[in-house]
């Protein structure tokens, strides 16, 4: 093999791991609240998603107030149907609010194509 092919054989190489990594990284976003501890039911320990000291009511704890604005959340056996605090109930809740996050793309969980819901650039698992 000439030195020509062989440097082009290593640069397609380099590319095609490169877009590997990229992918792999993008679909391995394990930490949510990106407090740097995997959540509970992706691989880790966290069950802390509000990071108030209290594990999530979902998780095993007795958190029901996953933002904190005093009110129990919906699915938590509260009235609190706006989680994200925009003014809209959310979608899952019986409202209209697809982008829990507010970054302008509606979630992939409410019909939209956001999968990165914590915004840190990796999408969520």
């Amino acid at each position: 093999m000439s030195r020509r092919k062989h440097c082009d054989a290593l640069q397609w190489l380099a590319a095609g791991l490169a877009v590997f990594l990229l992918v792999s990284a993008q679909a391995q976003d394990r930490d949510l609240d990106n407090d740097g501890v995997w959540d509970y039911g992706r691989g880790g320990i966290d069950r802390d998603v509000d990071n108030d000291g209290t594990w999530d009511y979902d998780k095993g704890g007795i958190d029901r107030d996953l933002d904190n604005d005093g009110t129990w959340d919906h699915g938590a056996g509260g009235i609190d149907r706006d989680v994200d605090n925009d003014g809209s109930w959310d979608h899952d809740a019986g409202g209209i609010d697809r982008d829990l996050d507010n970054d302008g793309l509606w979630d992939e969980t409410a019909d939209g194509i956001d999968r990165d819901l914590d915004n840190d650039g990796a999408w969520d698992e």
